[in-house]
């Protein structure tokens, strides 16, 4: 369960991300529990959070209203 790994698993994707070294961009696709305690911030279903390699939000979609 997340619940039971989140402080590693989020240590892990932060460590990837910013060894991420590609021209390319990146897309993760993840639940509401994985982008709050990444970013500190709520989505909406189906949502769509774009940030910049430092985490910091350049845009949101959202995809239902």
């Amino acid at each position: 369960r997340f619940a039971d790994n989140e402080e590693k698993q989020i240590k892990d994707l932060k460590k990837f991300i910013k060894e991420w070294d590609s021209d390319k961009n990146v897309v993760f696709v993840t639940h509401y529990v994985v982008i709050l305690s990444l970013l500190n911030i709520g989505v909406s279903s189906g949502e769509i959070v774009v940030v910049d390699k430092d985490l910091n939000v350049i845009g949101r979609v959202e995809t239902f209203k």
